[in-house]
């Protein structure tokens, strides 16, 4: 048994990124007693109405998704986006994660995001064979993506080094 560590894992939407989302949390607090899980999600997932009935520790975003509006819910998506940047970086400073899982859905990219920018290790866990929009994004700055279909590793474009 390894070290207890503090990990966020960010995710959500539908309860096909919760649910992996929250095995890898049970599986890493079975693994190694002590490990403080916090799971991040939006107010708008459905997250919001599982995490809290769950007894797990969570916090909720508001954050929606952009795609198929029309120009005025793009930018208000896009405001919400920053401003939960921002509120990822302040949950960071609180709870010190040693490591920040992004486990897709809208949540993950501001929380993935905040911790790219503080530094703080990220691993992309992508649980659906293509890759969503949130990986996407991050995939170029996360050092390590891990997969659930061999199919979707041919999805990232490898990265040179």
């Amino acid at each position: 048994a390894g070290c207890a560590m503090r990990v966020i894992i960010a995710g959500g939407g539908t309860g096909g990124h919760l649910f992996p989302a929250v095995a890898l949390g049970e599986e890493l607090v079975r693994e190694r007693p002590g490990t403080e899980v916090l799971y991040a999600g939006t107010s708008a997932g459905f997250e919001a109405k599982w995490l809290p009935r769950s007894g797990y520790r969570y916090e909720l975003f508001q954050v929606h998704g952009s795609r198929g509006h029309g120009l005025a819910e793009r930018a208000q998506a896009a405001m919400e986006f920053v401003r939960a940047i921002g509120l990822a970086r302040a949950l960071l400073k609180r709870f010190r994660p040693d490591l920040v899982v992004s486990a897709g859905g809208y949540a993950s990219a501001p929380v993935g995001m905040a911790a790219i920018l503080a530094r703080v290790p990220i691993v992309l866990m992508e649980q659906n064979t293509r890759p969503g929009l949130a990986n996407k994004i991050l995939w170029r700055l996360a050092p390590r993506i891990c997969v659930w279909f061999a199919g979707a590793a041919g999805l990232f474009p490898r990265r040179g080094g």
